[in-house]
């Protein structure tokens, strides 16, 4: 016995943990049990009738979280006699903040308080106790039976509605407003929306409980609650009643009464419960255990006899309903009896023979709806042969038709629940593909720009889907549509992508947070693969697809000058048969008129021996020495008024069957111009250049990229091809890619932008650079630790790091503390032409060898 027992041991004081279940049983911690043998007690059995109700009004307090402590002095039964004790202990909760238990003491104070004054301590406890009737007419008002302090608590529940009053007005005319809602300014007669529920005496009105609201949906929703609290008020005044009426100091009525007051405490802890809970699966998820814990349940179970078969649910932690395959055995007998009283106890064994495990005692509790019986709460004991006491059952039929409301509730809520995401689908979903419809895009993309968002809306459209129609039928060509937009929905973007059906033909695709440049090449990459042929169902068909960009909000601030301007350019593309992703612009047919041009006239130099193309050469330095380390070679066209990139003329050149010629042109350009740049002395002169994606998965590009370097007595490490990872050519599968790493090409892996940029091609063996765009370095931590892993792979897989786009002093500031190897851009110096260059670099004397 440790110091502190034996000191409580022997001053007579008691150290008690008290369980929050019916009759409020406690274990004795330490000290001697001076109540009975053993160390379990029930507070329900020893404290003294009279004291009861107010000890249970004390533990209200601490279970509806008003109060986390108690304080109080009562009469508790020893052996021999009722002695005076005080009693303090703290509330201790659960992880949900549910009562669970009381800790504390108790210490006998007998020595200063006297327990023979017992009617003094039972006026002190009910001073309200004159309340009479006489001749069946009541005497006295409700507030003289019950106290104005009882009327004003019972109402708690509906200060918690918003909107919401309450007020009980006895038969004198008094209202008695609810806690919190003493508004002088507020007036029963001039609320529109009110209920009133009488409250009876021995079957007389004595007062009447009256509820207003706002609304009438929110009278009409509280009505039940109004009509359970009502019943509630007319039981306890008929009890003091019939307390008053047999004895004045009937300590066995007191009982009765308070016991009346500990099954409230739990009936007002499920109402609170149920109006402070967010939705209907959280109330259900802390009614649960605490109805468990107070009744010693095991399991709850709820069987629905509104569908046949009947189905069985339980409860998981967080509410939720969910079905188990557990049949309850159909018996005549505990059915007739349960239609007659609405209450069953018995045993598992007798309702699932097929269960395992004990026998444990069980409640069946039935619920009605309309008049009828809707289902079967079974309640499922911790104890084995569990014997329900009157007082139990008649508890548990309160509960259960408290839970039933809430069971339907939900099944209700469920039912609404499937019905809206049906409804929703049939209103925002194509009904023959599942796409997302016109007006799920006008939806979102409203709420894109109210939230202040920016991105792109991208039009596609398969011209030739209603001619695949009228061949194969509506069911195929919606299948060919389908499967386009799951491709689409396929394709890898950095922004946030969806993909609409903006009519029959026509798809509608937004890009969140993406800019024009990205929704361009992420069109290009679309389009580029429709111009190969599609296969669906083992069939081949070559899809007409042409594509619309416009930029929100800077093209197009909402919704309708948005889609005009999508369409518009659509339109434009179709009407042009541009192969190319056309983006919206202020006089962008002019534009498109001149590409046309810009066409024609790439076609002419092209059949004409490529006369016009040029090249401009772009410095790439070793940052760590200064000195060149190769440089970039460019190709333009141009005709002395329009300059055109190879990005723009590359697909004319494709569609022109052109696109090998024009690679052997470039590489014999090429060699030439690093032959001449070696004999002047330069001897390890190296010239990279960007090698397109259908050139690369030929045998041209290993052919005439060989033959040219016999030609020119070049050795291969003269000449680095770039490839990039967005062409998807850049994979570790390309047998071309590799067959040019072992004859001693260097291979770049190059950075053209947008979300194309992984760790990816450092697994490739084949790659010796890798470039990154300086736009990729900024303040961003994440994007900062990225790039330095990028960077120490790079170089642990030996493979040489190059920075390109460094335009400015500001931008080589902010890359020079990364570990880099290589320097490309203006701020080495601008790209020249061959002549240009090689002046520069060796002297005017060999530019005669290149012309």
């Amino acid at each position: 016995m440790t110091d502190l027992e034996r000191a409580v041991s022997c001053s007579g004081n008691v150290a008690f943990c008290m369980k929050f279940q019916l009759g409020f049983p406690a274990e004795i911690l330490s000290g001697s049990n001076p109540f009975c043998e053993g160390q379990q007690i029930k507070f329900g059995d020893i404290v003294h009738p009279d004291d009861y109700q107010p000890f249970c009004e004390i533990i209200n307090n601490i279970a509806n979280g008003s109060d986390c402590e108690i304080r109080l002095h009562s009469r508790l039964k020893t052996a021999d006699e009722y002695v005076w004790y005080y009693i303090t202990g703290s509330a201790v909760t659960n992880a949900s903040g549910m009562l669970k238990s009381v800790n504390g003491m108790m210490f006998n104070v007998s020595a200063y308080l006297d327990c023979d004054a017992e009617d003094a301590v039972l006026h002190r406890f009910r001073s309200k106790h004159a309340a009479n009737l006489s001749d069946g007419k009541p005497v006295f008002t409700l507030n003289d039976i019950l106290g104005e302090d009882y009327l004003i608590r019972i109402q708690n529940p509906f200060t918690q509605i918003k909107g919401l009053f309450s007020a009980i007005i006895d038969s004198s005319g008094k209202a008695i407003l609810a806690s919190g809602k003493a508004d002088k300014h507020f007036n029963l007669g001039k609320m529109n929306y009110q209920r009133k529920k009488n409250i009876r005496v021995r079957h007389k009105a004595i007062a009447s409980w009256v509820i207003a609201g706002d609304t009438q949906d929110i009278v009409d929703g509280n009505a039940a609650l109004l009509e359970t609290m009502a019943n509630t008020v007319s039981g306890v005044a008929n009890s003091y009643v019939v307390l008053v009426e047999e004895m004045e100091n009937s300590q066995n009525a007191n009982k009765l009464l308070g016991q009346t007051f500990e099954d409230q405490i739990l009936v007002n802890n499920v109402y609170s419960l149920i109006l402070n809970s967010p939705n209907t699966k959280s109330a259900v998820a802390g009614i649960l255990p605490l109805i468990s814990e107070y009744f010693g349940l095991s399991d709850m179970m709820f069987c629905s006899q509104k569908e046949i078969p009947a189905k069985v649910y339980r409860w998981d932690l967080s509410g939720m309903m969910l079905p188990v395959l557990c049949g309850i055995l159909e018996i005549q007998s505990i059915s007739e009896e349960l239609e007659y009283s609405g209450i069953v106890c018995t045993d598992l064994d007798t309702i699932h023979p097929e269960h395992e495990g004990d026998n444990l005692g069980c409640s069946l509790v039935s619920t009605f709806d309309g008049g009828k019986r809707s289902g079967v709460f079974v309640y499922t004991s911790e104890q084995v042969g569990k014997t329900w006491s009157n007082r139990e059952r008649k508890l548990l039929k309160n509960i259960t038709q408290i839970l039933s409301t809430v069971v339907n509730k939900m099944f209700m809520e469920d039912e609404l629940s499937t019905s809206r995401a049906r409804l929703e689908r049939i209103a925002y979903y194509d009904h023959e593909t599942g796409i997302p419809n016109r007006s799920m895009f006008e939806r979102d993309f409203r709420e894109e720009i109210t939230n202040g968002k920016k991105g792109a809306v991208i039009a596609f459209e398969i011209s030739n889907l209603k001619t695949i129609s009228e061949i194969y039928g509506c069911e195929y060509s919606e299948k060919v549509l389908q499967s386009f937009a799951e491709y689409i929905s396929a394709i890898p973007c950095s922004a946030a992508k969806t993909v609409y059906r903006f009519s029959s033909d026509v798809l509608m695709v937004t890009l969140s947070g993406s800019d024009r440049e990205e929704a361009r090449q992420f069109a290009q990459v679309i389009l580029t693969k429709f111009r190969s042929p599609w296969y669906l169902d083992n069939n081949e068909q070559l899809l007409q697809v042409y594509a619309g960009v416009t930029i929100y909000p800077s093209d197009a601030a909402d919704i309708d000058n948005c889609v005009s301007a999508a369409t518009q350019t659509l339109r434009l593309a179709k009407e042009r048969k541009l192969e190319d992703a056309a983006c919206y612009s202020e006089g962008l047919e002019e534009q498109l008129g001149n590409t046309r041009l810009v066409k024609k006239l790439i076609a002419e130099a092209a059949e004409n021996d490529f006369e016009g193309f040029y090249f401009l050469y772009q410095p790439v330095i070793d940052i760590k020495t200064g000195q060149l380390h190769c440089c970039e070679a460019n190709l333009y066209w141009t005709n002395g008024d329009i300059t055109v990139p190879r990005d723009q003329f590359q697909p004319i050149i494709d569609r022109l069957g052109l696109s090998n010629e024009l690679y052997r042109y470039t590489v014999d350009k090429i060699c030439r111009f690093c032959m001449t740049v070696r004999d002047a002395g330069v001897e390890h002169f190296r010239v990279s250049f960007a090698i397109p994606e259908n050139i690369l998965s030929t045998e041209v590009s290993i052919e005439a990229l060989r033959s040219s370097l016999l030609e020119y007595s070049l050795p291969p490490s003269a000449v680095s091809v770039s490839v990039s990872e967005s062409e998807r050519t850049l994979y570790a599968g390309n047998m071309f890619l590799q067959q040019m790493s072992k004859i001693g090409v260097n291979v770049i892996a190059d950075d053209l932008g947008g979300g194309y940029f992984t760790i990816a091609p450092l697994e490739n063996t084949a790659v010796k650079t890798i470039k990154i765009l300086s736009s990729r370095f900024n303040d961003d931590a994440v994007s900062t630790s990225f790039l330095q892993s990028v960077i120490r792979l790079a170089h642990e897989k030996d493979i040489a790091v190059c920075v390109k786009g460094v335009d400015s002093p500001a931008i080589f500031n902010k890359i020079k503390n990364y570990n880099i190897d290589l320097l490309e851009g203006t701020f080495n110096g601008r790209p020249l032409h061959s002549e240009e260059f090689i002046n520069k670099l060796v002297g005017s004397s060999v530019i005669s060898h290149i012309s």
